[in-house]
């Protein structure tokens, strides 16, 4: 028999009574779930969110999950997407203790991606167990990721780096770092997170 999870599933009902309560609980179960009524859903967790890329670059990356949701419902191909905050055997300062992954944590992602069988389409984030993490990055941990590099234990050494290169107004605010001061006019405080 099939596994439920991996095929596309069409709730009808879904802003009704019933489908209000149920569908935050049938969600994580079927991925590819598909919300139908003649009324939109109201209180959806990802539609009212959208793509905010902070650099060209981001812009690119959302492009690519876009192209992969489309080669994924049109052709059937599984794609995982990870949206990587910084590699390398530690963080290089303070702002990357919220986005950093180790080498062996980002091969764990990469083997999910590759291995886990109800994926169909995935966006997960390449980050390790960082304390001050800016993403939610609990859809991984139920394919199965237990990330093994804590930020934290390099605090010390991202912070002393960081008092070297010291403060970037506009880059410690973004998620894509040095990358968003390029071009920018704004002012930091009405911008960002």
């Amino acid at each position: 028999m099939a596994d439920a999870s991996a095929r596309r599933i069409v709730f009808t009902g879904a802003s009704g009574g019933i489908g209000t309560m149920i569908r935050p609980l049938l969600a994580p179960l079927y991925p590819g779930l598909v919300l139908s009524d003649m009324v939109a859903p109201k209180n959806l967790l990802p539609s009212e969110k959208f793509v905010a890329a902070d650099s060209r670059y981001g812009v690119s990356k959302a492009f690519g999950e876009a192209l992969g949701a489309l080669y994924s419902d049109k052709h059937g191909m599984i794609v995982t997407c990870l949206r990587i905050g910084n590699v390398g055997p530690r963080p290089l300062d303070v702002r990357r203790l919220s986005i950093w992954i180790s080498p062996e944590d980002i091969v764990q992602l990469i083997g999910i991606g590759l291995n886990h069988p109800d994926i169909r389409f995935e966006i997960l984030y390449g980050a390790s167990n960082n304390e001050a993490a800016w993403w939610d990055n609990s859809r991984a941990q139920s394919l199965g990721y237990r990330p093994k590099g804590r930020a934290e234990d390099h605090r010390a050494h991202a912070e002393a780096e960081q008092a070297k290169i010291g403060p970037d107004p506009v880059g410690d605010v973004f998620q894509g770092g040095t990358f968003c001061a390029s071009e920018f006019t704004n002012d930091v405080k009405r911008a960002g997170p």
